[in-house]
């Protein structure tokens, strides 16, 4: 497993997290747990965890 991320650390070596990246981890637990109980699809979680990425950011002042 370590030479994939040895690998990808190769090919993105610039990498930086996003401002809401905690929030980001927070909304794809949320909503991808819905699809394991059959509560939403998976697309569906994809698409509310991105407006709630868009949401936090345009919250911050960004556009």
């Amino acid at each position: 497993m370590y030479d994939v991320l040895d690998e990808a650390a190769r090919r993105v070596p610039d990498w930086t997290w996003g401002p809401n990246a905690l929030r980001m981890f927070s909304a794809v637990v949320d909503h991808l747990g819905g699809v394991k109980t059959g509560g939403t699809t998976l697309a569906a979680a994809v698409r509310q965890t991105q407006a709630d990425a868009v949401a936090e950011l345009r919250e911050r002042g960004l556009t």
